[in-house]
């Protein structure tokens, strides 16, 4: 027999070898954190904008974010980083933001402890 030759053994193997590379490779590209710049997906629709990578910050600094309870996606409506006097919004509308008071990338509709109405 040729290995050419198309067998059940065959198949199986090189179906869960295909299978294997298609789930290891979903999981790698969302480790990698997609789409930061609220781009579009392949579908056209809008990507969420991701704000809460830690990576860059030391770890006294992820101590502040955790200990002001920053999350990327606020739970109330009326208090967003976008109406907080901390928000220091970025040039392109569609990326990150940064704070007077929380380190890293801030999503302007995140939301802390540190909100603080924004005046005009």
């Amino acid at each position: 027999m040729r290995e050419t030759d198309l067998t059940r053994r065959g198949f199986l193997r090189r179906t869960a070898v295909l299978g294997a590379v298609t789930v290891g490779s979903t999981a790698v590209l969302a480790g990698c954190g997609g789409d930061q710049t609220g781009g579009t997906t392949g579908g056209g629709e809008t990507a969420e904008l991701k704000c809460d990578d830690t990576s860059a910050l030391k770890p006294e600094e992820v101590t502040v974010r955790t200990s002001l309870q920053y999350k990327d996606k606020s739970e109330l409506p009326d208090k967003l980083c976008s109406n907080c006097q901390q928000y220091v919004a970025a040039a392109d509308a569609s990326a990150c933001g940064t704070c007077k008071v929380v380190p890293g990338t801030i999503n302007p509709g995140g939301h802390c402890t540190a909100w603080v109405q924004k005046t005009t």
